[in-house]
């Protein structure tokens, strides 16, 4: 994993490196990239992007709001307490897809991908080549009983 201080080396010597995206919320070592290489434009899924966004401009990397496309883009514009409350639901959103599926087979971001597409619509295969595992019909209604009530 590369530091703040490996990224400001990084974009002395290449000045076409523009971005960075993270996911996770390993937010201490998000904020020290944006610090030490403040040239760096950051793209960090939901959780990241919540802890820092009021205080340094960032990018959205929608990872759970894909299930509701809404809620990515009311993220994009809430600041402060709207933007916390926010990202409360998105823990629960957390919560509901890794209930969803069984965590050790199907432990793939495309599974995740498959049950919120397939949530909208109906059609859509949850299908993975091998050797991955996909999540059964079922994962579609157990996330969606997760969801919080304003994402459903």
């Amino acid at each position: 994993v590369l530091t703040g201080t490996d990224y400001a080396r990084l974009t002395a010597r290449h000045p076409n490196l523009v971005a960075v995206k993270m996911g996770g919320d390993a937010i201490a070592a998000m904020e020290d990239i944006l610090r030490q290489a403040p040239n760096l434009q950051g793209f960090f899924t939901e959780f990241g992007y919540a802890a820092l966004r009021d205080r340094y401009e960032c990018g959205l990397l929608a990872a759970l709001t894909a299930a509701q496309p809404a809620k990515a883009h009311a993220m994009l514009t809430a600041r402060g307490a709207a933007l916390a409350e926010l990202l409360g639901e998105v823990r629960q959103v957390h919560h509901a897809i890794k209930s969803a599926i069984d965590p050790v087979a199907t432990h793939i971001d495309g599974a995740y991908d498959k049950i919120y597409v397939k949530r909208h619509h109906p059609d859509f295969p949850l299908r993975l080549l091998p050797p991955y595992a996909y999540p059964d019909d079922g994962a579609v209604e157990r996330f969606a009983a997760g969801l919080p009530a304003s994402w459903q």
